[in-house]
């Protein structure tokens, strides 16, 4: 089961789990795309360090890791580096 925050267009969020967006789909919104981009603004859930960000009436979707173990160094300091 996956936990999904959904921002609908009057302002109103709802957080409610299911197995995947197909499921949430098919339970809120009878399986209907366009039923979902008429009254929803925003899909947000989270995965193992991700938040993942859908806008339904792009599709386009973004992630953000949500760890404070982020490094643009990349991890135990591989890589190239200025300082060396």
């Amino acid at each position: 089961m996956r936990e999904y925050q959904i921002h609908y267009k009057n302002g109103k969020t709802k957080q409610i789990q299911f197995a995947g967006r197909e499921d949430l789909l098919k339970k809120l919104f009878d399986g209907d795309e366009e039923k979902l981009k008429a009254e929803v603004n925003l899909l947000r859930w989270e995965s193992s360090a991700m938040f993942f960000t859908e806008d339904p009436q792009t599709g386009k979707v973004e992630s953000q890791i949500t760890t404070a173990d982020t490094n643009p160094y990349g991890w135990r300091r591989e890589g190239k580096f200025e300082d060396e």
